[in-house]
């Protein structure tokens, strides 16, 4: 069965790998999107046109890449996912240097099982978290602490970001933000570093939550490490709940 490697996937080609993915949430409640916009992929397929498993990378850092994969749930245990493996850690392949982090699926036994029968060890925790918005009216009245500076969501859902300033417009701290529909995805939120412990974290998103229901959205979701205790802390005293657990495995 052949295996095509591509960075540019054709239109038949992704909807393909959709309808690969469509199957396996079908067999198991999963987590994990579908990986549209990875950097590179290797499908295999039937010969026909037909993905029968795929695998999707990301390059997250000079020697490392964020991998998923995902097999249709007849065609497992047949060693597919190894031979995609294989093929993109081959000899002048993307993969052949650097670590691999897998990203796997608590809902998905047979997924964590092919990943340490591949020989990957687990590495770390992240935890999806989400939090509803307030409803516009109930956004603070203006003060003299810090103030929120949001940039305006794009029409095209572009990402965008907020910051957090003093009362001369120095930038304490910043986020960016993606939006989907009503929902919208909080990342890289970053205190200034000698600041940190002053409660601007809680200050920020005191401000960031009820701003971001004025513009239309009712719900902020996240992503953060397990590791990262006081992360956790903040998060669950503004409000923010665990969806799901993600695991990843290095390989």
């Amino acid at each position: 069965m052949p295996i095509v490697c591509t960075s540019a996937p054709t239109a038949a080609q992704r909807e393909e790998i959709q309808n690969t993915y469509n199957l396996c949430c079908q067999a198991e409640p999963l987590a994990l999107s579908c990986p549209q916009d990875a950097d590179i992929y290797w499908l295999l397929t039937d010969g026909g046109g037909t993905v029968l498993s795929f695998l999707a990378a990301w390059q997250t850092g000079e020697a490392l890449w964020e991998c998923c994969a995902f097999t249709r749930p007849g065609c497992r245990r047949k060693g597919y996912a190894s031979r995609l493996l294989d093929t993109a850690c081959g000899e002048g392949a993307p993969l052949e240097e650097g670590d691999i982090l897998f990203a796997a699926d608590g809902n998905s036994p047979a997924g964590i099982r092919a990943l340490e029968c591949l020989g990957a060890q687990a590495a770390e925790e992240e935890y999806l978290m989400e939090c509803a918005l307030p409803s516009p009216m109930q956004a603070p009245s203006e003060s003299c602490g810090p103030r929120l500076a949001l940039g305006p969501p794009a029409e095209d859902g572009a990402p965008f970001s907020a910051s957090l300033l003093d009362a001369d417009g120095r930038e304490l701290g910043s986020c960016l933000l993606s939006p989907s529909g009503s929902s919208v995805c909080l990342s890289s939120l970053h205190i200034r570093e000698e600041l940190r412990g002053k409660g601007l974290g809680t200050a920020f998103l005191g401000l960031l939550l009820p701003a971001l229901a004025e513009e239309g959205f009712s719900r902020i979701i996240l992503q953060v490490s397990g590791s990262n205790a006081p992360a956790l802390a903040l998060y669950k005293k503004i409000g923010f709940r665990v969806m799901e657990t993600l695991l990843y495995y290095l390989y």
